[in-house]
């Protein structure tokens, strides 16, 4: 859904499904995902959230792999985390980092643990 973004100036929001766990894959030497969903990579004016109200009650779990949030430019996606936000979501885990990032701009995290 959100690689068909041209636009990246239009905010978008995506619920994630409470009662939800989003295992997030491994990566390979190539950093291509394995075994799971793929990375969560930031780019501009994204808002996710879980379900309808953003809690964290909601218990929408993002699990395992290396990395859970991509927020750099090393596997591919250029454009800056700007206006970038996270509201109720658990990061639970991960291999490595939760949230990996080195690019320029602002990711604001509500209610999350």
């Amino acid at each position: 859904l959100e690689r068909s973004v041209l636009d990246y100036n239009i905010p978008r929001e995506y619920k994630l499904c409470t009662q939800s766990l989003f295992r997030v894959a491994s990566l390979d030497i190539n950093m291509e995902p394995i075994n799971g969903e793929a990375i969560i990579r930031v780019r501009p004016n994204v808002h996710i959230k879980c379900g309808d109200e953003g809690l964290s009650s909601g218990t929408c779990n993002v699990y395992g792999g290396d990395v859970q949030v991509d927020a750099t430019d090393l596997m591919g996606e250029t454009l800056p985390a700007t206006n970038v936000t996270f509201e109720g979501v658990t990061f639970m885990q991960t291999k490595k980092y939760s949230i990996w990032g080195n690019k320029q701009g602002n990711i604001t995290f509500i209610d999350c643990h």
